[in-house]
């Protein structure tokens, strides 16, 4: 989600923005620059010039969440493939925020950064999957959609891949003629922390047709990592936020379940598959958390020139942080002033542990640079 404001405003403090982004995701970036890595990204907020439609459009209903069109700056495409993307996942719930135009000009963004798009596709011909390898192995991921389609689009134009019969026949098909088959699913799950049986009933019908390993994002809260059906394929039920500055008004001393207050959505998992043989993947999942200062400008502890050159001190400035290791989950700069550097390394151990916990996994050891392997 980069529709925040504050990560908009730190971006916009480098010269071209789309470092500013790059040097958010870059903690995080030397983990997936291996040389046969291929990341890809759900890209949950459409790219447009301008805005088509209100943030605020719409007045929630009583007991219902509060509907919201992201719009996010063209830079953000470009940030990402500086940071080793490779690859946008578009099928989800804010796909068409902005439109059709708005959808169309998000794939025309991501194709001019030179990165991959898959989850849309020219209507109704939705379903073809983004292939990856060559001719003696190959890999095909599936991005799907399992909620409502509140947007309409004409015959040619981008749409969204829904989880329906004709992409569960695709990926039947992927099955019979790729080595191996992911399904990526987006879900509309606000702060759900439990996995639905709904879930567990298109999971299973997945791994029926053929997927060898299902990635649930949409929760925005990490959730359990685990083997699923007969075949026992890997699945993570929910990658939380990668970034976000949904619990903006989180910190050490102030924690609430409100979405504003939830620390938890500033956590993520990070999944990396790897092929073990024909049809087996290995799962593990890195802890991820976007930390920023608020808390020690709150408490007037940064040094007085703040930033690599001093400039821009007025501005939040935002890290993702990979939580791994046993003592010190991150390094935090030795300049911020204590004791509040220490209350907020502390902090960061709970977050680290919150998300572990929230996976059902039991790290094994510390080494491997913080990644939990699925047994």
């Amino acid at each position: 989600m980069l529709d925040a404001e504050a990560l908009r405003d730190y971006a916009r403090t480098f010269d071209d923005p789309a470092d500013g982004l790059a040097a958010v995701l870059a903690p995080l970036a030397s983990r997936w620059s291996e040389p046969d890595a291929f990341v890809l990204v759900n890209l949950e907020v459409p790219i447009a010039d301008a805005r088509r439609f209100a943030l605020d459009a719409t007045e929630a209903a009583p007991g219902r969440v509060r509907r919201v069109h992201l719009q996010g700056a063209p830079w953000i495409c470009e940030g990402l493939a500086r940071a080793g993307v490779d690859a946008v996942g578009l099928a989800n719930n804010h796909a068409l925020d902005q439109g059709r135009e708005g959808l169309a000009e998000t794939v025309r963004c991501a194709r001019r950064a030179g990165l991959a798009v898959t989850g849309v596709g020219p209507h109704p011909n939705v379903h073809w999957p983004l292939v990856l390898g060559d001719e003696g192995r190959t890999l095909a991921v599936h991005s799907l959609y399992t909620g409502l389609d509140r947007g309409s689009v004409d015959p040619g134009e981008h749409a969204r891949a829904f989880l329906d019969d004709d992409a569960l026949a695709q990926v039947r098909q992927s099955a019979s003629e790729h080595d191996t088959v992911v399904a990526v699913v987006h879900v509309v799950a606000e702060l759900e922390e439990e996995v639905d049986e709904a879930w567990r009933a298109w999971a299973t019908r997945l791994v029926d047709a053929g997927a060898d390993a299902i990635v649930v994002h949409g929760t925005h809260l990490p959730m359990r990592v685990e083997r699923f059906g007969a075949r026992r394929v890997p699945v993570a039920w929910g990658l939380g936020n990668l970034i976000s500055d949904m619990g903006r008004l989180s910190g050490p001393r102030r924690q609430a379940e409100r979405k504003e207050e939830n620390a938890a959505t500033r956590e993520g998992l990070v999944a990396r598959l790897r092929r073990v043989d024909a049809h087996l993947l290995s799962l593990k999942v890195l802890p991820v958390f976007v930390l920023d200062d608020r808390f020690l400008r709150w408490h007037g502890a940064l040094p007085p020139m703040h930033g690599a050159d001093g400039a821009h001190a007025d501005e939040i400035h935002f890290w993702l942080h990979p939580l791994g290791g046993c003592d010190e989950p991150a390094a935090l700069p030795s300049t911020w002033r204590e004791p509040w550097r220490s209350e907020l390394v502390r902090w960061m151990r709970a977050r680290r542990d919150d998300a572990v916990g929230r996976t059902g996994l039991t790290p094994a050891r510390c080494e491997d640079e913080g990644w939990i392997s699925l047994p």
